[in-house]
């Protein structure tokens, strides 16, 4: 279909002698990896595959509680509001190419915030993904004007787990080097009218060098691909980056949120049981007792209701509404609620100051765990900026200096109103200094993260030096007017 990639045939994937050859790894996480894309993209499409047919369900049935069934999405809000969590960074020190371009650094027009948050986002989705740091081929250049209209300089590509079919590493000085990897490009193709294809194409990256290849479809053709481009690197290094929320082998590493996708799948079914059971008795069933026979074949006559009609009832016969008991209702949103408790208990629910009850120790343990992981994680995004600036330097001949790194505040579990009742009361009372009370505030969420603590606090100090030296100034005119200061009045005021 026009628009619609080209189905690869699944011999490729199997054939290690062709760069379409497909990773164990991948093969192994790749239903885990279709099953995540699903639910992010909220069952568009494939509803049917996860809301499946009752047996002996009439079709028709079956297609009107498939369209009332509704799928939440909590699963993608999630690893969104996590993936914001790590939008809050900051990078230093780096190199002036990279500096000009923060805000397109993928030549799409993304900044380096909103591209690193796509990476956040997919990482935390299916484990893992991949950052390419790419850069146009060289051509002759007059001058740095002409450079700058050409606007020749790397750019970051943004790669699908499932995008990356094969890889080989090896080990250098104990550190594990990418030595070799292919990745998928999907492609445009324009089919001769008004539309398109969407084609396959195989990036095989080496150290100095790459090939692209595509499926050869000519008629008859014994060769499976075909080379259509190869070229030269003006770096040593394969220019791809592995990116996991937590520390992995290359392209290895299990979806941390698999366990939330199947309770939101789990939640979608219980929703829809339980749609379906609402639907069923809030519609009342005709009951009659009795029915006058016709007279031929000496059976009833069709019954029709409605506000017109009336239905005529033969001696101790009866015609009345009967509405379902729904027993079941009860039990089917208890056990909606528990899935919804569990889903919560998944995400960053109790970040935001959950009600649900719970002791100090459960809560001091669990918010611990999970800044544990957010500091790791933190670590790793701080790792992939260290990786792609490396790279970017090797293309532009700069020193790797720069640094990225996540705010601490962000990090930080945030601050209840009796918290900062607490710290307001140590501040007032003279146990804590002002400088140390604002840290504690801005940590715990209630400042902004770009709050100045150390200007603050200066213009504090001043401020209290300025109305300390105008007191003072008062005092003295008063002095030198023959009024005197009853005793202690001068402390009392300073």
């Amino acid at each position: 279909m026009t628009g619609q990639p080209v189905e690869i045939d699944k011999e490729l994937f199997a054939d290690s002698g062709l760069p379409t050859w497909m990773h164990p790894v991948l093969v192994n996480i790749g239903p885990d990896l279709d099953l995540m894309g699903d639910c992010w993209d909220g069952l568009r499409g494939v509803e049917a595959q996860y809301l499946p047919q009752e047996v002996k369900e009439p079709n028709p049935a079956y297609e009107v509680r498939l369209s009332r069934s509704t799928y939440v999405p909590s699963f993608r809000k999630a690893i969104e509001a996590m993936a914001g969590i790590f939008s809050q960074f900051s990078v230093s020190d780096i190199s002036s190419s990279l500096e000009e371009s923060l805000d397109d650094i993928d030549k799409t027009g993304n900044s380096l915030t909103a591209f690193l948050a796509q990476a956040d986002s997919l990482a935390l989705r299916d484990g893992g993904c991949c950052v390419m740091v790419e850069m146009p081929q060289e051509v002759v250049i007059e001058s740095e004007a002409e450079r700058r209209v050409l606007n020749r300089r790397p750019y970051l590509v943004l790669i699908k787990r499932e995008n990356v079919l094969n890889w080989k590493t090896e080990y250098i000085a104990g550190q594990e080097v990418l030595a070799q990897a292919t990745v998928i490009e999907w492609r445009e193709v324009d089919d001769g009218g008004f539309g398109f294809t969407v084609e396959p194409y195989f990036r095989v990256l080496r150290p100095g060098s790459f090939e692209v290849w595509k499926i050869n479809n000519s008629p008859g053709a014994v060769q499976k691909l075909v080379m259509v481009e190869e070229g030269l690197s003006s770096i040593e290094d394969v220019p791809l980056v592995w990116y996991s929320p937590q520390p992995q082998r290359w392209g290895h590493g299990m979806p941390p949120f698999r366990e939330l996708c199947l309770l939101t799948l789990q939640h979608y079914r219980s929703r829809s049981d339980l749609a379906e059971l609402l639907h069923r008795c809030s519609l009342p069933v005709p009951v009659r007792k009795g029915a006058l026979l016709g007279a031929e074949g000496g059976t009833p006559p069709p019954l029709i209701i409605g506000p017109n009609s009336v239905v005529d009832c033969p001696i101790d016969g009866d015609f009345s509404f009967a509405e379902p008991a729904g027993t079941s209702l009860e039990q089917q949103q208890k056990q909606l609620a528990h899935i919804e408790e569990l889903i919560n208990k998944e995400t960053l629910a109790f970040m935001s100051n959950s009600s649900d009850a719970m002791t100090a120790t459960q809560a001091r343990l669990q918010a611990g765990q999970v800044q544990s992981g957010l500091t790791l994680a933190a670590m790793q995004k701080a790792s992939l900026f260290e990786q792609i600036q490396w790279l970017w330097s090797e293309y532009m001949s700069e020193e790797p200096i720069g640094t990225l790194e996540v705010s601490s505040q962000a990090l930080e579990q945030k601050l209840g109103s009796d918290q900062v009742a607490q710290i307001q009361s140590l501040a007032d009372g003279g146990y804590i200094s002002k400088n140390s009370t604002l840290e504690l505030l801005q940590r715990g969420g209630v400042l902004p993260m770009d709050f100045d603590i150390e200007e603050e606090t200066q213009e504090m100090e001043a401020n209290e030096s300025a109305a300390l030296d105008k007191r003072l100034a008062r005092d003295q005119e008063l002095m030198r007017g023959g009024v005197m200061m009853p005793p202690g009045q001068f402390a009392a005021e300073s």
